[in-house]
């Protein structure tokens, strides 16, 4: 399984205590004639004028005011310029590493407790085809609830709330760090959460400390639920499959000659994708095992089992008419690629 990566998180709170604000910048919002606003006061308790204050302090972002301290931060940039941080564990290490930053710049807060309000998931892939092209082909798909906005080789959905973003990670590294990278057709899918009622419904969880205690196997499960719930939404009656007579001819042979029930598996594995995919994936047909009296030790190494053959299905369908490219075969790819 490749794991989703945590790729930005935004945090808030109203509980933290401030020493000072020495080398913060002040907003803008101060009217000429009038008193300055003052919402805040240092450690001795003098009041310290402002309408609010920002620091850019490295790879995070520190915004005060009088709705709250809000700290954002992309922890896989942190480590590496465009690889993933996939442990969450790591992200919470890098969170420590920030709680320091504020300390240093004179803002005390335990960022543990601190609400999370903004979080991006993301994989990332090689892809086999110009990325512009996916780009075209996702435009076919309409996401839930959601607009879609078309870029010169990349696609988004979004609304006030959520956002899935396909775009050129190869690309954007050389625009703006002049960083060229052996991938170069580096494709990322970002699922955004932008406020913190949805994060905390789909995440079921509210604060950092939360997060940094989280399986990388649960964090790519509500990456992947995303994808199908808002993007790849499929009707099994709309699973369409065109197929080359003298192709399958060739690969059910091949079936054949590796023993008894040949045209068993050939069957399985034809249709084994498109429906599990229209049921919300793999931990959703588990769970509707489980649902219909199964028990959970045969659930498991069930799925160990059709994993494994889902594999062996996505190499045969690689022989089926590679050169063939079209909206349903792009999309599958990408499907097979980010949400499987």
């Amino acid at each position: 399984m490749t794991f989703a990566g945590v790729d930005k998180v935004g945090l808030h709170t109203r509980d933290f205590r401030v020493n000072n604000l020495t080398g913060w910048s002040k907003k803008a919002g101060e009217k000429v004639g009038d008193a300055p606003p003052m919402f805040i006061r240092d450690a001795k308790g003098e009041a310290i004028p402002g309408a609010g204050f920002f620091l850019n302090a490295g790879q995070v972002n520190i915004d005060l005011s009088p709705k709250g301290l809000l700290v954002s931060f992309n922890p896989s940039k942190v480590r590496h310029p465009y690889h993933l941080l996939t442990d969450p564990s790591e992200v919470g290490r890098i969170g420590d590493d920030v709680q320091a930053t504020l300390q240093r710049n004179g803002v005390l807060v335990n960022v543990n407790a601190m609400q999370a309000v903004r979080v991006d998931l993301a994989k990332q892939a090689q892809l086999t085809h110009p990325l512009n092209a996916y780009g075209q082909a996702l435009g076919h798909l309409q996401g839930k609830r959601m607009t879609g906005h078309t870029y010169p080789d990349g696609y988004a959905f979004r609304n006030t709330q959520r956002e899935a973003v396909f775009y050129n990670k190869t690309r954007e590294l050389y625009e703006k760090s002049e960083l060229a990278i052996p991938e170069s057709r580096l494709a990322r899918m970002e699922c955004k959460w932008k406020k913190g009622r949805p994060l905390a419904k789909d995440f079921q969880l509210s604060s950092f400390g939360d997060l940094r205690k989280a399986a990388p196997e649960y964090i790519t499960t509500v990456y992947r639920d995303a994808l199908h719930r808002d993007v790849f939404q499929t009707n099994p009656r709309a699973v369409q499959t065109i197929l080359s007579f003298d192709t399958e001819v060739s690969i059910l042979r091949g079936y054949l000659d590796n023993g008894r029930g040949g045209a068993y598996r050939y069957l399985l594995d034809l249709h084994t994708g498109p429906h599990v995919a229209a049921l919300g994936g793999w931990d959703a047909f588990g769970q509707l095992l489980r649902e219909a009296g199964m028990k959970d030790r045969t659930v498991r190494h069930t799925l160990q089992q059709l994993r494994s053959q889902a594999q062996r299905a996505a190499m045969v369908n690689a022989r089926r008419d590679a050169k063939a490219v079209n909206v349903h075969t792009l999309i599958e790819e990408i499907r097979h690629t980010y949400a499987a």
